[in-house]
């Protein structure tokens, strides 16, 4: 009987994962599908908060831009790749970065 059960209880866990595998693989494709209309659009590099003054200031200069990534996704919980996009703009718009 316990090993009917411990059966049971594998299958389960089985049917879950491969639900949540499933899921999770579902809300990528949408993520990439979201990306890149947002670029389509160009709607790509307008920040949805606004950066901060420290992120302008690492962004303006080419050797801090990997911080400044860091810190508008600490700052914001921004994806890398939003955080990123979101840098290169504001390094296009730098005085600084020339």
């Amino acid at each position: 009987m316990e090993a009917l059960i411990f059966i049971f209880a594998l299958l389960i866990y089985y049917e879950l994962h491969s639900r949540l595998a499933r899921l999770e693989k579902r809300a990528r494709v949408a993520e990439q599908k979201l990306s890149q209309l947002r670029i389509d659009l160009g709607l790509a590099s307008k920040p949805d908060f606004e950066p901060s003054e420290q992120v302008k200031r690492l962004a303006s200069n080419p050797k801090t831009k990997i911080a400044a990534m860091k810190a508008y996704r600490e700052q914001t919980g921004a994806e890398l790749r939003e955080a990123k996009e979101i840098i290169e703009a504001l390094a296009q718009r730098s005085p600084h970065s020339l």
